[in-house]
C-alpha cells in the first residue's frame, strides 16, 4: 500500500484552514444556496426541530415523555410497545412487549389489543416507532401515538436511573 502527501497552501480569505477564526455556526441551507425546509419529515431532524417538537406528525399523535408519565401516574395505562431491535431491549426496557420495527407488519396477531384501543409506539429516539405507527395504521389500527424522543427522552427526563446507550 502507499501513501501520496500533497503540500497545499492555506488559503487566508478560508474558515476553516486560514487565519479566521470561527465564532459561530453558520446557516447550512443558506451556505449551500438551498431553500430551507418548509416542513419536518417524519424521521428527519432540521434546523426546525424534530420529530419531538410536533403534535402530530404525518396523522401520527405524538406525545411526550411527560406526558405519559403524567398519565401512568394517574393510573392510565395505555398499550405500550417498543419496536427496538432484541440488544437494545436487553440494555434498557419500560417492561413493554418487544415486537422490532422490521417485524412489525408480520407480527400484527401478537398485538393483544384490539384495532380501536390506545397503542402508544416508542423505540430508542422516536423515529423507528413512528415508522412503526405509520405501518400500524396502514394496518387498521386507529388510536395508534408515538412516544417523541424515545427511551432516550424517559432516561433523560423522567427516569434518569435508567442507562443510555
Amino acid at each position: 500500500m502507499g501513501f501520496r502527501t500533497l503540500k497545499l497552501r492555506k488559503n487566508p480569505a478560508c474558515p476553516a484552514c486560514g487565519t479566521r477564526e470561527i465564532k459561530e455556526l453558520i446557516d447550512y441551507d443558506q451556505f449551500c444556496g438551498i431553500a430551507p425546509p418548509t416542513e419536518t419529515g417524519p424521521l428527519e431532524v432540521s434546523s426546525f426541530g424534530s420529530v419531538a417538537a410536533a403534535n402530530v406528525v404525518d396523522g401520527i399523535p405524538q406525545v411526550t415523555v411527560e406526558e405519559y408519565k403524567a398519565r401512568l401516574d394517574k393510573g392510565d395505562k395505555p398499550f405500550l410497545l417498543d419496536v427496538r431491535e432484541p440488544h437494545e431491549y436487553a440494555i434498557v426496557n419500560l417492561g413493554a412487549p418487544l415486537i422490532p420495527v422490521g417485524q412489525v407488519g408480520s407480527r400484527l396477531a401478537d398485538i393483544p389489543v384490539g384495532k380501536d384501543e390506545e397503542i402508544l409506539v416508542h423505540c430508542k429516539s422516536g423515529g423507528r416507532s413512528q415508522k412503526a405507527a405509520l405501518e400500524l395504521k396502514a394496518a387498521g389500527f386507529t388510536n395508534v401515538k408515538n412516544l417523541a424522543g424515545g427511551i432516550t427522552a424517559w432516561a433523560e427526563r423522567v427516569d434518569t436511573s435508567l442507562p443510555k446507550y
